[in-house]
């Protein structure tokens, strides 16, 4: 993600009845180039939508499935919505 300027962001993750279940970013953020990683392994197996938002600018949401593989190791895929 390309932030062009200074802004909030806020990055939330909800199950797929819409409850959050984390939110891995809520902070000012200069302006540059961010790559967030997110450990889901507090979370189950299912559709997660991962929601990223500069208020009043940018708003992308994206499906996600988490797949446990054991309790260690974690995969997941993304399409945008």
């Amino acid at each position: 993600m390309i932030l062009p300027e200074n802004a909030d962001l806020q990055v939330s993750v909800y199950n797929a009845p819409g409850c959050e279940m984390a939110e891995p970013a809520n902070d000012r953020y200069q302006a540059g180039e961010y790559t967030l990683t997110f450990d889901g392994s507090g979370l189950p197996s299912g559709v997660y939508f991962v929601r990223a938002e500069v208020p009043g600018q940018f708003n992308r949401t994206r499906k996600t499935i988490f797949t446990e593989i054991d309790s260690a190791d974690w995969t997941g895929s993304s399409e945008s919505v």
